[in-house]
Order: structure tokens, then sequence, then C-alpha cells
């Protein structure tokens, strides 16, 4: 039977969906192996304005250089035959190099650009991407030329990866047109696509590995030049030995005496960050080591792209599949299509809100993050190490599971509420109302309410024990009762809610289970406890949940009654969080700390349901 117009244009988006994928795969690898060839010309140009300004005589003023002398260290480093790539310098915007691309005139953006000294700009010619960098004067303070470099980077402009890449665009787009074909079955169908996405998971692994080797070999480029540079740069006499960090400006500079100089770039581990190090012998004796973080350690960004991309592929892949196994069922695909169009919003939301942070804060675990550094390497377990043998995290995590025990008593309490109230009549509804009140109130402005009552010297509690002659105690000042004050507020604000929640479950139990027992002569108690209880469970088990997994969120009450006071005694989980991310900018621990907090909510819903759960299934 010839497929109708629907099944086409379904099967049709699919297959966009997969060249979509695998065409955004073979882009994404392209441009990161040219911003690794982007960087390895960006520092080599950095370091040749670098040398020869360290290295080049002062001209007539006092600041800028003898043109002779400049023009000779260029050559020098052109004709090195260990530098690989081409360079050209420009002094005053004149071409120095003859055998070299004459880059001028340069358009008036990146004239201003490189005039202001402190920042490489890129431009194309013949072809080719050429980074530049501004050369300052002795001063280090004006812009007398620029240093242009190009092709630093021994790998090809397009690497054979992405040729494969674009070959095997073709083949997978040809066989997402043969899944959205009828005839055959569902089996097939979605072996075969799950076999096409290992194949391309396999195809991303090793593109992926070609722009690693492109990083790590962008590294090695950067640091090796400018250890070549420095090392010639120091066997000069008029070179001050204290500028000599001046070649490698992106890198940071340090001094060890007595140690003898590597003459190969290492990686190694500086605390919990990786390094890329070189080294350079000084004619004191000393050694200058350069280390920078090495390019193949910030590659996190595109390997998330990369399985974005393979998960986009999936994705198209399955709706071909699932497109091709629908044809002749009209009726169950719109179905489908309509309950899915419904869903898309609310999926979109919680993607967007909960499980887009959820994956930032894994990877900030990952990662030593802060608003002022501004690197934010890559740093495995170390922030996990440090949290878990953390005393003062568990301490907060105790005091927290110390706080969730006002849950239960706020259950029974609401619970006696709702059989007093339940029953009709203008008082009864006004006090659900005043006890329902509390919860829909503004959060600061009841914390403040009892902040005040709470004082000891003025606060009203304290006033109305006075009068009957007793001294009341400090309530937020002693850490004896600032934990209980904080969960006296919770019962009071929770009451009311927990009440309403209860109220319905009672109203949801017929009446003749009552009638019935009332004939059998049991009592209000055996009532409670053989009909009541056992048909409230799952009321019980959701107040529970969402009860527990609330006041393990506790944040305003301590925030702006206690601040974790006194003496960390109100510290709960969630301020500590606080804490760590905005006021000590630690936004990698701070990450820990919030995955551990949802692993102990997701063991302690899972023990609730466990335990109340296959009780409420027998109801």
């Amino acid at each position: 039977m010839k497929p109708s117009r629907w099944i086409t244009w379904t099967g049709f988006i699919g297959v966009m969906v997969v060249a979509a994928a695998m065409t955004g795969l073979a882009l994404t690898v392209r441009h990161a192996i040219l911003r690794e060839r982007r960087a390895a010309d960006t520092g080599s140009a950095v370091a040749v304005a670098g040398y020869l300004s360290l290295v080049t005589p002062v001209g007539p003023g006092g600041s800028d250089y003898q043109l002779a002398a400049l023009l000779s260290s260029a050559n020098t480093i052109a004709a090195n035959t260990a530098w690989t790539g081409h360079i050209q310098v420009a002094w005053r915007s004149a071409p120095l190099l003859r055998d070299s691309i004459d880059l001028t005139p340069l358009d008036p953006a990146t004239s201003a650009l490189l005039n202001d000294g402190y920042a490489t700009a890129h431009v194309t010619r013949a072809g080719r991407e050429i980074s530049l960098a501004p050369l300052l004067d002795h001063d280090q303070w004006n812009s007398v030329g620029w240093v242009g470099v190009w092709n630093s980077l021994p790998v090809e402009p397009i690497p054979s990866g992405v040729r494969w890449i674009g070959i095997m665009t073709v083949i997978a787009t040809l066989f997402a047109v043969h899944l959205a074909q009828p005839g055959h079955s569902s089996r097939r169908r979605w072996t075969s696509a799950s076999l096409a996405v290992v194949a391309m998971l396999l195809l991303t692994l090793e593109a992926g590995q070609s722009v690693q080797s492109a990083a790590r070999l962008s590294t090695d480029v950067i640091l090796n030049r400018g250890r070549m540079l420095a090392q010639r740069a120091a066997t000069i006499p008029q070179v001050n030995e204290n500028d000599i960090d001046r070649v490698l400006a992106g890198a940071r500079a340090t001094r060890i005496a007595g140690q003898l100089p590597a003459d190969s770039v290492r990686r190694v581990m500086k605390g919990d960050v990786p390094a890329a190090v070189s080294e350079v012998a000084l004619r004191s004796g000393n050694t200058l080591q350069f280390s920078m973080l090495p390019r193949e350690a910030e590659l996190e960004t595109f390997w998330a792209v990369m399985f974005g991309w393979v998960g986009l592929f999936g994705l198209g892949l399955g709706f071909t599949a699932w497109a091709g196994a629908a044809q002749g069922q009209r009726r169950t695909f719109r179905e489908t299509m309509v309950a899915w169009g419904f869903i898309a919003p609310a999926m979109v939301h919680l993607v967007v809100f909960s499980l887009g942070p959820l994956l930032f804060a894994v990877y900030l675990s990952f990662h030593r993050w802060g608003l002022i550094e501004p690197v934010r390497p890559f740093v495995g377990l170390s922030n996990f190490r440090e949290v878990l043998g953390d005393p003062r995290f568990w301490h907060s995590l105790g005091v927290t599971a110390l706080y969730t025990l006002y849950v239960p008593l706020t259950m029974a309490v609401a619970l006696a509420a709702a059989l007093a109230l339940d029953r009709s009549g203008v008082r009864i509804r006004l006090a659900r109302g005043v006890l329902f009140l509390p919860f829909i109130s503004s959060v600061v402005a009841v914390a403040l309410v009892w902040q005040w009552m709470l004082q000891a010297d003025f606060g009203l509690i304290n006033a109305g024990l006075a009068a009957i002659g007793v001294t009341g105690p400090d309530w937020l000042g002693n850490p004896r009762t600032a934990l209980l004050s904080v969960m006296l507020l919770s019962i009071w604000v929770q009451l009311g809610y927990q009440m309403m929640i209860f109220l319905a479950g009672l109203q949801g139990i017929p009446g003749v289970y009552h009638d019935a027992a009332r004939v059998d002569g049991a009592g209000a108690w055996q009532r409670f406890r053989r009909i009541t209880l056992p048909l409230l469970r799952p009321t019980i088990l959701f107040v529970l949940v969402t009860g527990t997994i609330s006041s393990f969120q506790v944040f305003t009450y301590v925030s702006v009654m206690t601040e974790g006071g006194p003496a960390r005694a109100t510290e709960v989980v969630v301020f500590r969080i606080y804490q760590e991310a905005w006021e000590f900018l630690r936004f990698g621990t701070a990450s820990v700390m919030s995955l551990v907090l949802l692993a102990t909510l997701l063991l302690a819903t899972w023990l609730q349901f466990r335990w109340l759960g296959r009780k409420v299934e027998l109801v």
C-alpha cells in the first residue's frame, strides 16, 4: 500500500534530524580543530612579540627599537629550522620579512585592537587565517607594530575524521530513509536503530580523539616555542632575567632554585589541577618554570556538544523508526502526536529548569569553579573528597535530619485538627481559614514576626511567661533552644496545609464504612484504627514524603532568624550550601553538597515508599 502524505512528512522530519545531527557533529569537530590551530598561532605570535621586545636594543628616543636589530631578530626566528609554520613582523604597519605574506593593510577595527596593546586579532589572507599579536615598545606601554603567525600546528585543516563523518552522514541519511519505509518488523527496526546509535557513538569518540590530540599538540607548540625563545633570550647578557616571563604571557612563571630544567613539555598535577610545564635555565643558575592549564583539559564543553549530537541522532533515528512502523495506523499516530503535544510544554519546562540545572551542577562538581577565577580547571573527584571529609558539612546534614523530626509531629497535630474540623458550620470554616493562613503568608514576614516574638528581652513569648512568673530562655541565642524555635515556627506554618490535605483524605472515605462499623458496635477509636487510618495511608504517604523533602530544603527561616547560629546550632545543609557558593564563591564544592543532598532525599523517599508503599497498595 502506498504510504499517505502524513507518513511521508513524519519520516522526512526524522531523516532531516538525523542528517542535521551528523552535519552538526562534523562542523563541531572542524571548528574545534581550527580553534586549536588558532590557539597555537596566537600563543606563538605572543611569544615572538615578547621575545623581540626583550632582545631588540632600544632605538633613539628611549622606547622604540633599532629597526635593523629588529629585522635581524625576526629573520633569525623565521630561518630557524625548528620553527614550523610562518611568521611576519610589521613595524609601524610596514612588513619587515620579504619572503612572507604581506598582511597589510589591516582593517581599521583590527588596527585599533592591536594598537591597544593588550589584545590579539585574526585576519584572513590567501585563504589562511593568521593570528596577530601586538609588538609593544620597550616600556610595554604602546604598540609599535605587530607579529603575525600561521600554520603553527602541523595538522591538516580538515582531518580525516571529519571527512569520515561526512561520508557517514550520507550513509546515515540513507539508512534513516530505509527505516521510514514500511515492510520491516518493529523488532528489526529498533535493533537496526540501536546498532546505528552505537556506531555513531564510536564515531564520535574517534573524532573526539583527533580533537584531543590537536589540543595536546597545541599546548606543546605554545610551550615549546616559548621555551625556545625564552632560553635564547636568557643567554643574552643585556636581557633582564626578571622580564623573561614576558615571552609566555599566558603562562604562570615560577623561579626554582637549584633545579636543572627538563628538555621537554611535561604534564604534572599542581595540587588538584593538571598543568603543562616547560622550563628554562637562567644565567643565575636558577630555573624558570612556565606552567599553563593544558588545552586538552578544557574540552568539557566540546564533549558535551558532541554527545548532544549523539543524543539528537538517536532521537531522530528513533522517531524515524517509529514513523515507519506507524504506517497504516493513522489513528494511533494522531492520538500519540496529540498526547505528546500536551506533554511537550511540561517536558520543556522540566528539561530547562530541572534537568538542565542538575546537569550543570554535576558539571560544576568536577571543576574548581569561582566567579572571580579566570581559570576553572577540571579537578576530578577532588571536590567530592573535600566535601565528604568536611566535618562541618556532616554537622549541617545532621542538624537538618534533626530538624526534619518536626514533620511527623506536625502530621499528628494536623490529623487531630482535621478530625476535629471534619464537619460543617461557619465557625468550623473560620477555624480552618485561621489555621491555613500562615501557610499562604510571606515566608520572610512570618520569620520576622517570630523573630520578634522570640526575643529574649522584649519578645511576646517571654513577656507572657513573665506574666505568670516564669523566666523565659533566650530562644534564638541559646544553642539548645534555637533549632527547637525554628521547628516550632515550621509546625505553626505547615499545620494548616497538612490539615487541609488530611481533610481532603477524610472526606474521600465513604460514610457507609463508619455507619456499618457503628452498627457492629465499634467505638470511635476502633473506627479510627480499623477504617480511617488504613484508608488514609495514601494521604499519609504523600504528606510524609512532601514534608520531608520540604524540611531538607529549609533556608529562609534560618537565614532570617539565626543565620545558622548560635554556634552553628541551626546551620542546616541548604544554608551551608548557600554560604559555600555565595560567600566563599566555591561553586564546585557547593554543587557536590547539593548532589549529596539530592542523594539523601532520594534515599529517604525510597525508604518511605518502601515502608508505606506496600501498605498503600494493599488498601
